[in-house]
């Protein structure tokens, strides 16, 4: 094998040590802090997602995390955890599967090797398998037992149709059921190239200090070849309505519309028009006419692909779509005032540091910027965009991609299609 390039010098941005190691991207933000986190990321996530290995990816970093390694079996990994007091986990999404770990100041070098160990030794016992399977099932069903659950499950896929996002990462009942503990053997082991690897630490340490670490755990895993590819824009040339008929109270709605992505020019302007229209709906469907207790727009923006929706459930469905659909005519038609249009930057500045206040939410949105974002800087561009939206960008954003609606009715209400949104 020809001899790997050297790591180039490692870069500061501010307080954030960016740098390379055995072709891992590792960011270091160091801070005062009694505790830390550390988060490994793998890239792909839904690039790799099929109908028939939905779930995979969720049931193996699960079975990894809990099962203990190829040098700890279960139990004794436990007892370790509990006696460092550290926390470790995983989760799989559509950009990526992360692996964490958050642990003691004087602690931090050892979790960090367990959380090594469970990425690259997983013990994957049959009975951890077995557990995490039921416990996912049970997951599954449960959502997709509630009206509420069928709506999400409906919508997605109906908006998604044809698209990697259009698989969850939980999986079905059906594929979930029928993984074996080889699938995630073979799973793991796939994960495992540097070229897919990203580690972000937040806490009482030094990008020195991290970066021996990586060398020591990791300086011996295959860079392999991975290459982020794009991910298909999703657009729609046609609104559609689809409704499911059950005999429940109330009545579920979501209509969903894409939205620019992170390194568009409108996409700050998509996240504060969504954020105005959720108030307004708020203001006028709940507080004003008691049409419901929970309208909403929701912005899924925190994603590669993202998305926004007006979501809603009430018993006069019809009278209920017609005010909310005005409502977004107003934000096509109308300019935002300015003291409007500034409290919402306010709102969105200040959850933003609110959520960054602890070393998880620190190390998460460097991360979400990273990997989903395109580039880590964008944590301190992003709020600047925010600042500098203006009314006639809201309005523009609106008419652009606020149409074609793709909407989901779950519920027993007779539907009239000419209060939904047509256009």
């Amino acid at each position: 094998m020809p001899e790997a390039p050297p790591d180039p010098e490692p870069v500061v941005d501010g307080d954030l040590t960016v740098g390379s190691i055995n072709g891992i991207d590792v960011m270091v933000k160091q801070v005062e802090a009694e505790l830390g986190t550390m988060q490994l990321y793998v890239r792909g996530g839904a690039r790799f997602r099929t109908a028939e290995n939905a779930g995979l990816d969720s049931l193996s970093v699960r079975a990894a995390v809990t099962g203990g390694t190829q040098k700890l079996d279960k139990d004794d990994f436990d007892k370790e955890l509990f006696e460092l007091g550290t926390e470790v986990g995983a989760t799989a999404l559509n950009a990526y599967s992360m692996f964490y770990a958050k642990a003691l100041r004087k602690n931090m070098a050892r979790s960090f090797e367990l959380l090594a160990d469970v990425f690259l030794r997983p013990a994957l016992p049959a009975k951890e398998l077995e557990l995490q399977r039921a416990r996912l099932l049970t997951q599954i069903k449960s959502l997709t037992s509630s009206p509420d659950g069928q709506l999400a499950e409906q919508s997605r896929r109906l908006f998604y149709a044809g698209h990697p996002y259009e698989h969850a990462a939980s999986g079905t009942e059906l594929t979930v059921s029928r993984f074996t503990r080889e699938d995630l053997v073979e799973h793991m082991a796939s994960l495992q190239n540097t070229s897919r690897l990203a580690i972000v630490v937040v806490g009482p340490v030094d990008y020195a200090t991290v970066a021996g670490w990586v060398k020591t755990h990791f300086g011996a895993v295959p860079r392999g070849s991975y290459e982020p590819s794009a991910l298909p824009v999703v657009s729609h040339e046609t609104p559609q309505l689809r409704t499911t008929t059950l005999q429940i109270p109330t009545n579920f709605v979501e209509s969903s519309f894409s939205t620019p992505g992170w390194q568009d020019d409108d996409f700050a302007a998509s996240i504060l028009a969504l954020r105005l229209l959720r108030n307004r709906l708020f203001d006028e469907v709940r507080t004003r006419r008691s049409l419901s207790y929970a309208p909403t727009a929701r912005h899924v923006w925190t994603s590669e692909v993202t998305r926004g929706a007006l979501y809603v459930s009430a018993i006069k469905v019809n009278e209920t779509m017609k005010v909310m659909v005005d409502e977004v005519e107003k934000l096509k038609t109308e300019l935002v005032g300015e003291v409007e249009l500034r409290g919402a930057k306010s709102v969105f500045i200040t959850s933003t540091l609110m959520s960054n206040e602890s070393t998880d939410g620190q190390a998460s949105f460097i991360a979400m910027c990273a990997l989903v974002g395109g580039d880590h800087r964008l944590r301190h561009e992003l709020p600047e965009r925010i600042k500098a939206v203006t009314s006639e960008q809201v309005r523009a954003f609106a008419r652009k991609y606020m149409t074609n609606m793709q909407t989901i009715v779950v519920g027993s209400a007779e539907v009239d299609p000419s209060v939904f949104p047509s256009k």
